[in-house]
């Protein structure tokens, strides 16, 4: 009887395991039947053909999807897909989106170990402040009434690694009408295209995106073209935050931390006057000026480069800066801090600089490739006189109507300068106030008969060569070398125009006494007119000539027409009028005494 029960019980166990058997093989080839059915082009298209009408249908708007590949563990691949916004215009359109899954998505969030795009245009238009995609955004929020009293969790997207191979991004701003010439960047229709990027560490927590830029290349409609792009980005929709970060284009390459904030993403698309940004662009960055010409048509052909450093804060059209220095050229070199006004239009900005130093000269500035702006501005070519040049002080206004005051210490003497840019027509004058006690005069004007280290003038003058030159100048020259005297004290007060210069001037020395009107033509031989009264005269002592009395003086009325004022080519006449000198043994008066001069 109990060897029958446990016959029983063993032949009830076994039948059991043969059914379970059975039913765990019948699983398998359930799982193995379904995963050969998923991976059939057949169920392929038909799961595309499927997602596409539903969606379709949801958003009002046409999806297509040729096909889809699905592995159930870990990747979902998707083929052509096709996206309109609902008016029929094309938002989106991938050969190829491939997902790879690091476990199954739950409430709290998904892992994604990497995305592969390939071959795809994105199209981003925005249009009374509605993206063209915002009824996809729309229809993934929930309409459930919040629920106060439990914590909100946000659901968090990890992806180890995204790679984007061939893909074309535009924005467009259908409000911003404006007309943009086909060698700049359209701001309000910009087209990216051959973007290839390798992203990493991404990570999204509501509209907030962490991730790391490993490579990224793009090239703009413009020829503007991005070579790489690497750092650490945090993107929202109230801030961007870069740290670590390199920008290397066709012509620069910045190493840079920045912060931005806004208020919202629509904040974005006004970007220069609305964009609040603080940071720090690292030594060692150069800047290739040509990257801006592609982005502001006034500073067209500025294709100079650079290096630069420093820390600015503020929006781009109200932008303040410290700690920023430029070096370019053989030695040009700029150390400042100061305020910027007004960008990105360079001719109606303004500047509040102050120039810790500003080093270049004549020549390196010229030979810069600076644009029509820069390039154009009416410097006379007299200042190559100055040689190598070194200024500290301060400049503010327009780059066309300005202000500034400093010192400045060139190759021919020093100065201390208080001047401005005034436009006058078509025309840029400049108001000078210069004082120095060493400054080569002599050799800025091209006069070897006269020199003086000294001077105290107010000036302003007009145009930017010789040829065309016309100032005004009052002011004293001290220590003034005329024709080998050293005279104390010269007051001059004085108009140029056409190359001709009309004074009235006062000499009070200790070896002459002068006043008069004289009238200096600056053609190639400097030719001299002059009237004046002259009293106690030492004619040994202005090395004119000299009598064996060397306290000999005189006094008489000069009248002077001097074809070439050049000690060695000179040539003219005097003509004396009560000519009187003064002797120890008496006087001699000549009442009128004519004279032709030549170098002999």
């Amino acid at each position: 009887m109990n060897l029958e029960k446990t016959h029983n019980k063993k032949r009830y166990i076994k039948k059991t395991l043969k059914v379970l058997a059975y039913s765990f093989l019948g699983i398998l080839l359930f799982v193995y039947l379904l995963i050969a059915l998923i991976n059939t082009s057949f169920f392929q298209s038909l799961l595309a053909s499927k997602l596409s009408d539903y969606f379709s249908k949801e958003w009002g708007t046409e999806l297509r999807i040729s096909a889809v590949n699905i592995n159930i563990f870990d990747r979902v691949e998707l083929f052509d897909v096709y996206l309109e916004d609902r008016k029929g215009d094309t938002i989106l359109f991938s050969e190829s989106v491939k997902v790879k899954l690091k476990g199954l998505p739950s409430a709290k969030g998904i892992n994604i170990s990497n995305v592969n795009i390939k071959n795809t245009d994105f199209k981003l238009e925005i249009q009374n402040s509605e993206l063209n995609f915002g009824f996809i955004l729309d229809y993934f929020k929930s309409d459930k009434p919040k629920d106060k009293k439990k914590d909100k969790v946000d659901f968090v997207v990890k992806v180890d690694r995204i790679k984007m191979d061939n893909m074309k991004f535009s924005l467009r701003l259908k409000d911003n009408l404006t007309k943009y010439p086909e060698d700049l960047v359209a701001l309000n229709n910009m087209r990216f295209r051959d973007i290839y990027a390798d992203i990493r560490d991404i990570i999204v927590i509501g509209d907030s995106i962490n991730l790391s830029f490993k490579n990224f290349k793009a090239k703009e409609h413009s020829s503007f073209e991005v070579k790489n792009i690497e750092g650490n980005f945090l993107v929202s929709s109230k801030e961007i935050r870069a740290e670590k970060a390199k920008i290397i284009t066709a012509n620069s390459i910045l190493n840079f931390s920045v912060k931005m904030n806004t208020t919202s993403w629509k904040t974005y698309s006004s970007f220069i006057d609305s964009v609040y940004c603080e940071g720090e662009i690292e030594k060692g960055s150069i800047a290739g000026m040509k990257d801006a010409t592609y982005w502001a048509e006034t500073i067209r052909g500025f294709h100079q480069k650079a290096e630069i450093e420093g820390k600015f804060s503020g929006k781009v059209n109200d932008l303040k800066f410290e700690d920023f220095v430029l070096s370019s050229g053989n030695f040009t070199k700029v150390k400042a801090k100061g305020s910027i006004i007004g960008l990105p239009s360079p001719e109606n900005t303004v500047y509040d600089i102050i120039a810790e130093e500003i080093t270049t000269s004549y020549k390196e500035y010229k030979s810069m490739r600076l644009g029509e702006l820069l390039s154009n501005l009416p410097i006379p070519e007299m200042v190559d006189k100055l040689g190598k040049i070194n200024f500290t002080g301060s400049i503010e206004g327009l780059i066309s109507n300005f202000n500034a005051k400093g010192n400045l210490i060139t190759d021919i003497g020093e100065l201390s300068i208080n001047g401005a840019s005034i436009p006058q027509g078509g025309e840029t004058g400049y108001k000078l106030k210069l004082i120095s006690e060493n400054f080569d005069v002599s050799t800025l004007f091209e006069l070897e008969w006269v020199n003086t280290k000294n001077l105290d003038i107010d000036a302003f003058v007009v145009g930017n060569s010789l040829d065309n030159l016309s100032a005004e100048l009052k002011g004293g020259f001290g220590n003034l070398n005329l024709m080998g005297n050293i005279y104390d004290t010269i007051f001059v007060n004085a108009q140029m125009l056409n190359k001709e210069i009309d004074a009235n001037f006062l000499i009070n020395d200790n070896s002459l006494k002068m006043d008069g009107i004289a009238t200096v033509n600056l053609e190639d031989n400097v030719k001299l007119y002059l009237e004046s009264r002259i009293s106690g005269a030492n004619p040994k002592e202005m090395n004119l000539f000299s009598f064996h009395d060397s306290t000999t003086t005189f006094s008489t009325q000069l009248i002077a027409d001097i074809k070439d004022i050049n000690p060695k080519t000179l040539a003219g006449n005097i003509e004396l009028k009560n000519l009187r000198f003064d002797m120890e043994e008496g006087y001699h008066i000549i009442e009128n005494l004519d004279a032709e001069l030549s170098y002999n």
